[in-house]
């Protein structure tokens, strides 16, 4: 639930910052309040903060205050400090939207009443200025607006330790920077790039100081920024892009000072795309030994970690030196033995060219997982690459045969042996037709309700088919995360029927999963079986059979023939003979749905433009919104009872399966990311819950608005709004059906007011 915050008209804050910014620490103490006579709250869009929360925040932020030294007076390194942390914990803990932070008044309101003091303190002398006060625009020369706005630029979100690590590693002038110039740096991924490219080129031994690398480095890209559009580079683009302009301005600002300054040489500079034939480029001068660069580079970054381009530079460089796309290469860490074969498949699944594993163990173990699911990418060429005295070495490379890419992978690294595997055929065995036939009729005469279904089914195929010299492959699923991987260990075993059981909340995801991989390694017959906990049939089983080709089909294409229910399946995983006298469901419509999958999707619906909500929010929130429509039906919902319990289930499901996400920790929020996903009804009800009743904005702030608004609460991917993008069509066309409705008037050709009664 978005919090809207108080709003002093700026007549009013004009008016107290006039007065406050002469009164002394403890005048302007005594003065400070949770509320005024004059303020002000938007009619709709949220709930009002509490007053006791209000006085809890400003608690907090005195508290923090007092650890810099209020009320006397500080140091510029506690000034630093007191800043970096005031934007952290009131990013974090304010709970202000954007959409609320974009308004004067909120900041009018927290300088000049809720905490005068810290700011006569944090800017002292016989007079404070008033706009350190006021809240003018966005709050951005404003003592508390500021440290906000630089922290919602400069968030690290992938960060696997502090996602404020880096504005507290900046100084204010350096953070600063960039929330003034929100309309030049539009996005927190070209803030966070450009702001971390500072500190690293700086770190290594620059004479002079960050700061003045940072003015040089903000004067350039606002320069480049005018005909470069930086958030549509991709991660190596932008990442060579940004290091082009900090070293330039390392470069410039040494030479204005006559010092000397060697710029460090990038690392690879190589051209990709689908048409390049030709990788050009400097690289450093330890490539002549490609096992040298390759441990250089793998030594400089933290192969540990968790984030996604932590690999980038090394798939580049590998590219360039084989002539490959980026995205053909794949890199994967094998950190446990036990999660060898998962992480191999994992990659191999992607089908590209070259494939490397980087492990710290035995290298015979690491070949021996690769050896089980090289089915997976009969054409993929793998480097073994091992950790060995703080260095990274190539010691095996291993190719399926007759793969001529193989020997120029092969020259590269010279001292690495060569292994040679052959890719194993799956289906071995021919298995008649008639016996084929016996088994799939025998599956689907399968009772619903059949304990010990699965090894029922093993023990039938393996009396059917073990004269023919054939073998059955059984594997459980549990868990979604591992549905590809355990279905890819089943595939590599070489057996001419697999049989998958699983949950009936996973069994969608695995037979899509058993439908792609199939197709891949020529599995002869899959069965698919949904159990629940004791091990009996919960739903019709799913039959996939690879028949032969058709003529005009490529043969590496199977035909698959999939088992329909032949009768509606009864709800058997929610039959509950139990149910309390307090919660009587009647016309269940949501747990009528047998699949968790489309029960995540209809609670995601009811669940849509509500906002980040914590989980026992979020349940009751859809069980109202369901009883509203006939849904479900209860008299009080009890955190023990089935619809409880189902629901949480649902919602956990949906942030697995992307119809929710956890935008902060403890809290769920159902989404429409994609632009192009929403419709005409989506758009109406963003600009009715996004812009403030009865207030005059322009056509162009309302537009932003109402996309930081669906961005906030409908997970809205974009880095920048651009002029008759989808965006900006969307919410526009909005305005327009809501003019015609009379919900919202024309005050003159710029500016709208959604009306109070819309």
């Amino acid at each position: 639930m978005i919090l809207i915050y108080p709003r002093l008209p700026h007549s009013d804050a004009l008016m107290l910052s006039q007065h406050r910014s002469r009164l002394s620490i403890e005048a302007a103490r005594k003065v400070a309040d949770t509320t005024h006579t004059r303020v002000t709250y938007a009619a709709t869009g949220g709930m009002r903060i509490q007053e006791s929360n209000l006085a809890k925040l400003a608690e907090q932020i005195r508290a923090l205050a007092h650890e810099s030294g209020y009320p006397a007076p500080r140091s510029v390194g506690a000034r630093d400090r007191f800043d970096g942390r005031l934007g952290k914990l009131l990013h974090e803990h304010s709970g202000l939207s954007p959409s609320e932070a974009c308004r004067d008044g909120v900041w009018s309101f927290l300088a000049c009443v809720l905490v005068p003091d810290v700011v006569r303190w944090r800017f002292p002398g016989e007079e404070t200025t008033a706009k350190n006060f006021l809240g003018k625009d966005r709050g951005i020369d404003n003592a508390l607006g500021r440290c906000w706005w630089a922290a919602e630029l400069l968030l690290e979100e992938q960060s696997p330790d502090d996602p404020y690590e880096l504005l507290l590693e900046l100084g204010v002038d350096e953070s600063v920077g960039f929330s003034r110039r929100s309309r030049a740096v539009v996005n927190r991924r070209v803030a966070v790039g450009l702001a971390r490219m500072v500190v690293t080129v700086h770190a290594a031994g620059l004479p002079f100081t960050r700061l003045d690398l940072m003015r040089d480095v903000m004067k350039r890209f606002l320069r480049l920024a005018s005909f470069v559009s930086f958030e549509s580079l991709t991660e190596l683009e932008f990442e060579h892009c940004v290091r082009d302009l900090v070293t330039a301005s390392a470069s410039a600002v040494a030479l204005s000072r006559n010092l000397d300054y060697d710029p460090l040489p990038f690392p690879v500079e190589a051209k990709h795309g689908p048409d390049s034939n030709v990788a050009t480029g400097a690289v450093s001068n330890s490539a002549a030994d490609p096992n040298r660069h390759l441990s250089e580079l793998l030594t400089h970054i933290d192969v540990d970690s968790r984030s996604p381009s932590r690999f980038l530079e090394l798939k580049a460089w590998l590219a360039a030196k084989l002539l490959l796309e980026v995205e053909q290469v794949a890199v994967k860490r094998l950190n446990d033995f036990k999660n060898y074969r998962n992480r191999i498949g994992e990659a191999l699944r992607q089908r590209p060219f070259l494939a490397v594993f980087l492990h710290s163990g035995d290298d015979d173990e690491a070949l021996a997982a690769l050896r089980s699911r090289q089915h997976l990418c009969s054409h993929t060429v793998t480097l073994l690459c091992a950790e060995r005295g703080g260095g990274w070495a190539v010691d095996t490379v291993v190719a399926p045969s007759d793969i001529p890419f193989a020997a120029a992978v092969a020259e590269m690294f010279r001292g690495a042996r060569v292994e040679q595997v052959e890719v194993r055929e799956q289906d071995l065995v021919e298995i008649p037709p008639d016996v084929e036939d016996h088994i799939v009729e025998a599956v689907r005469s399968l009772p619903l309700g059949k304990t010990d279904v699965v090894d029922s089914v093993e023990a039938m195929v393996n009396s059917l088919i073990q004269e023919l010299g054939g073998h059955v492959q059984v594997k459980r699923i549990l868990d979604i995360r591992n549905v590809e991987n355990r279905i890819s260990e089943s595939y590599g075993r070489g057996a001419c029927v697999h049989v998958f059981g699983t949950r009936a909340g996973l069994l969608d995801s695995t037979q899509r999963a058993a439908e792609e991989q199939s197709r891949e390694v020529g599995a002869r017959i899959v069965i698919i079986l949904s159990e629940d906990e004791d091990g009996s049939l919960v739903h019709v089983p799913i039959i996939l059979r690879c028949g032969e080709a058709h003529d005009d089909m490529p043969a590496t294409e199977v035909e698959l023939e999939v088992a329909v229910p032949l009768a509606p399946v009864p709800d058997i995983l929610d039959v509950d003979d139990s149910t309390r006298p307090d919660e009587v469901p009647s016309e269940l419509g949501l747990l009528e749905i047998e699949s968790l999958e489309e029960r995540a999707g209809l609670v995601a619906e009811h669940l849509l433009f509500l906002g980040p909500l914590s989980k026992s929010e979020a349940i009751r929130a859809a069980a109202e919104s369901l009883r509203d429509v006939g849904g479900l039906s209860y008299q009080r919902l009890r955190t023990d009872g089935r619809i409880y319990t189902a629901l949480l289930a649902a919602i956990e499901m949906g942030v697995r399966t992307g119809h929710l996400d956890r935008p902060r920790r403890g809290q769920v929020r159902a989404v429409i990311e994609l632009a192009e996903e929403y419709t005409r009804e989506d758009w109406l009800a963003v600009v009715k819950r996004a812009l403030p009743c009865g207030e005059i904005v322009t056509r162009y702030d309302a537009v932003r608005i109402a996309g930081a608004w669906a961005r906030e609460n409908l997970g809205l991917e974009y880095m920048r709004i651009r002029g008759n993008g989808k965006i900006d069509r969307g919410i526009r066309n909005a305005f327009r059906a809501l003019l015609r409705r009379d919900e919202m008037q024309a005050v003159s050709r710029d500016e709208i007011m959604l009306r109070a009664d819309s």
